[in-house]
C-alpha cells in the first residue's frame, strides 16, 4: 500500500478554495452501541478541517454533533444524518449558497461494526433477528450520497475539483469485522469504478485515504496502546 506524506508547502493552493466535509467526529466501534465523542481533536475530519483553515481555505461541515470551539464560531455547520439523501441535499445547497461554489468534497463520516455474522440474536419467539444495517447505511450509503452530490456540485465549477473518501486499511486486509470491512471494501470500489467512468472526461479527481490503526476517537485507547 502506498504511503504519502503531506507538508504545509503542499497545501498552499487551498487558499480561498471551498471544502465541504461530511463527518468530523467518529463513532466508537467494538462496543454494542456506537456513539460520538464531541470535541475529539485527534479525529481525521477535524484535523483536516483545521489544516484547511490554517492554509486559508473555506469550509462547510455537516455532522451529527456540532463543532466545538474555536471552529464553532467561524465554520458554517449543519446537523446532518448522512444516511438521509434529503438532508445531504440540504447540506450541499447550504454550502453552495454560502460560498457560491464548491472546490473539494471530503466524505469522511463512518462508524464501527454493528453486528457479527458469528453471533446470533433472537426475538421473543426465538426467531433469528436480521443483522443491523447501521454500519452499511452510514459507511456505504452515506458515502455514495456524498460522492454523488459531490460530482454534481463540482461539475458546476469550471475548474472541477476533488473528492476524497475515507476508506480503511481493511479495504485491503482481512479485518474480522464483517460489516465494517465490507463497507470499506465498497468505498474503495466506488473510487476505482469512478476512475474508469470519469477519466479523462470530467475534471474531478477522486481518491480514497485508507488509514490503518490511527489514534482517533474511533479506536479505544487500550487497543492503540497495545499496538
Amino acid at each position: 500500500m502506498t504511503s504519502i506524506y503531506i507538508s504545509d508547502s503542499d497545501l498552499t493552493h487551498i487558499k480561498g478554495q471551498v471544502v465541504i466535509i461530511t463527518g468530523i467526529y467518529s463513532h466508537i466501534p467494538f462496543v454494542s452501541v456506537a456513539y460520538i465523542i464531541p470535541g475529539a481533536s485527534s479525529d481525521i475530519g477535524l484535523s483536516t478541517l483545521r489544516r484547511v483553515l490554517k492554509h486559508g481555505g473555506k469550509a462547510f461541515v455537516s455532522d451529527l454533533n456540532p463543532l466545538s470551539e474555536p471552529e464553532k464560531s467561524s465554520v458554517p455547520f449543519l446537523k446532518v444524518d448522512v444516511t438521509s439523501w434529503t438532508k445531504q441535499v440540504v447540506s450541499f445547497k447550504a454550502a453552495e449558497e454560502k460560498y457560491g461554489h464548491l472546490d473539494h468534497v471530503f466524505a469522511n463520516v463512518g462508524i464501527g461494526p454493528s453486528f457479527s455474522l458469528l453471533e446470533d440474536e433472537v426475538n421473543m419467539r426465538g426467531d433469528l433477528i436480521a443483522p443491523k444495517r447501521n454500519t452499511i447505511e452510514v459507511n456505504l450509503i452515506g458515502c455514495i450520497y456524498t460522492v454523488k452530490l459531490g460530482i454534481n456540485y463540482l461539475g458546476k465549477n469550471p475548474r472541477g475539483g476533488s473528492i476524497v473518501a475515507t476508506s480503511s486499511a481493511s479495504s485491503f486486509a482481512r479485518f474480522p469485522r464483517t460489516d465494517y470491512t465490507t463497507t470499506k471494501h465498497a468505498v474503495l470500489g466506488i473510487v476505482r469504478s469512478l476512475y474508469e467512468q470519469s477519466h479523462p472526461n470530467i475534471p474531478i479527481c477522486v481518491n480514497a485515504v485508507a488509514p490503518a490503526w490511527t489514534a482517533t476517537a474511533i479506536l479505544p485507547s487500550e487497543i492503540m496502546e497495545s499496538l
